[in-house]
């Protein structure tokens, strides 16, 4: 008759690996599947950002291409208009065309800041995918 004892952590021959080795090796594994998922999700973000980064920067060239523009332009059409109304009615309807200008390019810049996506798809995916295995092999 054979008899072997069971010592928690020590291999046996019938049992092959020890539980402590089991979850070593299942704790290293979701250490490599998490790392692998910030390195995804940080790829991910890059691209996003520098796509955020191209909208702010053409966002702020634009508002500041803006304020020269409208400077010479208010100064123009007010000495235009101010031939045909008093000098203050012509600063009225230049400050007033000018927001209707400043709202458009602020229309398109939100518009360009809506199209971003925060969330990384494809880390979200696997994130997920792994989340459910956890939640089987629990089981």
């Amino acid at each position: 008759m054979h008899s072997t004892v069971i010592d928690r952590g020590h291999r046996t021959p019938e049992r092959g690996r020890s539980l402590s080795e089991v979850i070593q090796e299942i704790v290293a594994a979701l250490q490599e599947i998490f790392r692998a998922e910030l390195r995804l999700a940080r790829i991910e973000l890059s691209g996003e950002a520098r796509k955020m980064a191209s909208g702010v920067f053409l966002f702020l060239g634009s508002a500041l291409f803006f304020v020269f523009v409208v400077e010479f332009l208010l100064f123009s059409l007010t000495c235009v208009l101010a031939f045909v109304l008093p000098l203050w009615a012509a600063g009225l309807v230049m400050a007033g065309g000018s927001a209707v200008v400043a709202g458009i390019l602020a229309l398109v810049a939100i518009r360009r800041f809506r199209r971003l996506n925060p969330v990384p798809p494809r880390t979200a995916e696997t994130m997920k995918e792994n989340w459910q295995w956890i939640s089987r092999s629990k089981n």
